[in-house]
Formats: structure tokens, C-alpha cells, sequence
């Protein structure tokens, strides 16, 4: 393990987040920046790009720009079976999962619908028919977790972040059609 130490405060304050477009096409590469406020330095950009998956329907996404310790939460939402050990070999791996995200690190989290999520225990079927899901849903099966689908990354900064922006990523196939009122 690496470790340096360096001279002052490098903890930073994520102020702002924005998007360099306001409608994306499935496939499209989103780019932005989140704003951080060093402390007693200048606010600088970190920029970001994130690929919007090319099968991705029409529809608003919801995209949150974050710390380390949101990317963890916002990860137990979405696979939430991956949190909850049954055997000491899955409780050291929850433990890795909690202390590894590192904190100078920007965390992207796309949340996006991949049909029916669903694991039971630690199995997970990502793409099981939605009739499959609910019937599974509704035996009551013990360990049974609905998950999430995402699209997530990180992206590397000079300080120790802190804080959460929320924005959206709107997707539409064809941009440039305008909605004919009846």
C-alpha cells in the first residue's frame, strides 16, 4: 500500500456540478465538471465523462456527482446483497468493499433501469424475465434483493472530497423531432 504525506489541508468541498449538454443519444459520451472549493485555495474544475449506455430508452437520469462515501451508499442501494455476509469469506469482502473506495476520488453514479434486478443470497440475475422477477418476488424467498442497475465511475482529483450534487441526464434517440400535439 502507498501512502504519502503531504504539507496543508487538502480537503475540498464539491460546490457545483454541470453538464456540457442538456440532451444526450444513447451512446453519447456525457461530459461536465464538478466545481470544488479547496479550503482557503481557489475553486477549481474536475472534469468528467461518463458513456451513456448505446441501448439506453428515452427518458430522464438521474446522474449524482459525489464523494467517496456517497459512491459506497449509493453502491449498497444498487447491490445491496453485496453488504449483507452470510460467511466469514463475505463478511471480509463487505469489509473490503466498505474502507476501499479512496477519498480523493470524484464518484459518478448513472442509476439506469436494467429491467428487473433481482439476486438471491449472493447469486445475481441481472437479466431474468420480468415475469420470472415477480413471481420470484412474491413466493417471499429468504435473502431475496431487488438491485439496481448503474453506471459507475471515478475520477481522480488532488484533494480529499466532500459533498453530493444531483443532476439529470436526459436521452433521446432523436433529439431533434419536435412532439406533434393532438
Amino acid at each position: 500500500m502507498k501512502c504519502a504525506i503531504r504539507k496543508g489541508n487538502v480537503d475540498a468541498q464539491i460546490v457545483e456540478a454541470r453538464l456540457d449538454g442538456e440532451v444526450y443519444q444513447p451512446g453519447d459520451t456525457v461530459k461536465g465538471y464538478a466545481l470544488i472549493e479547496p479550503f482557503r485555495e481557489d475553486r477549481r474544475k474536475v472534469p468528467f465523462t461518463l458513456k451513456v449506455p448505446g441501448d439506453l430508452p428515452d427518458g430522464e437520469y438521474p446522474l449524482t456527482v459525489g464523494d467517496a462515501m456517497v459512491g459506497l451508499h449509493l453502491q449498497q442501494q444498487a447491490q445491496p446483497q453485496r453488504f449483507e455476509p452470510r460467511t466469514p469469506r463475505q463478511l471480509l469482502r463487505a469489509v473490503q468493499r466498505v474502507v476501499q473506495p479512496k477519498r480523493d476520488r470524484l464518484h459518478l453514479h448513472l442509476e439506469i433501469p436494467d429491467g428487473s434486478g433481482l439476486a438471491i443470497g449472493k447469486t445475481e440475475l441481472p437479466d431474468l424475465p420480468a415475469s420470472k422477477a415477480d413471481l420470484l418476488r412474491g413466493l417471499d424467498v429468504p435473502d431475496t434483493f431487488a438491485t439496481q442497475g448503474a453506471i459507475t465511475k471515478t475520477v481522480e482529483s488532488d484533494y480529499v472530497l466532500q459533498g453530493r450534487k444531483e443532476l439529470t441526464v436526459t436521452v433521446k434517440k432523436h433529439p431533434n423531432e419536435t412532439p406533434v400535439r393532438r
